[in-house]
């Protein structure tokens, strides 16, 4: 089976104070990746899902397991990214070799 590549990851903007002549600014920095078509782990973003409108706007769902087995010690764990994901939560999106930006607007 080919696979596209692709990559799910969750972002956090936060305030750059001015510094070196370049005035202050909202930047963003890579929390986690939360998904990939090269992870194996379970507590991985599942069934990705891209839909480009005719309008203009895409828009982008996946699932995610609450909990999970761990599969070295077979306990139950929870899942470290589901408190991450919520309203307003940014996601960016690399799918085909071309990046998306978006806010989760639902959970």
């Amino acid at each position: 089976m080919n696979k596209n590549p692709y990559e799910i990851s969750l972002w956090q903007d936060y305030w750059k104070e001015e510094a070196d002549g370049i005035p202050a600014h909202y930047d963003e920095y890579k929390v986690a990746v939360l998904g990939s078509d090269t992870m194996n782990t379970p507590s991985r973003a599942l069934n990705p899902k891209l839909v480009e409108n005719i309008n203009g706007t895409s828009t982008f769902t996946f699932s995610m397991y609450y909990t999970y087995r761990d599969p070295i010690t077979n306990e139950i764990m929870p899942n470290p990214w589901i408190e991450k994901l919520t309203n307003e939560a940014k996601i960016k999106v690399k799918w085909k070799n071309k990046w998306y930006d978006f806010i989760i607007k639902s959970c």
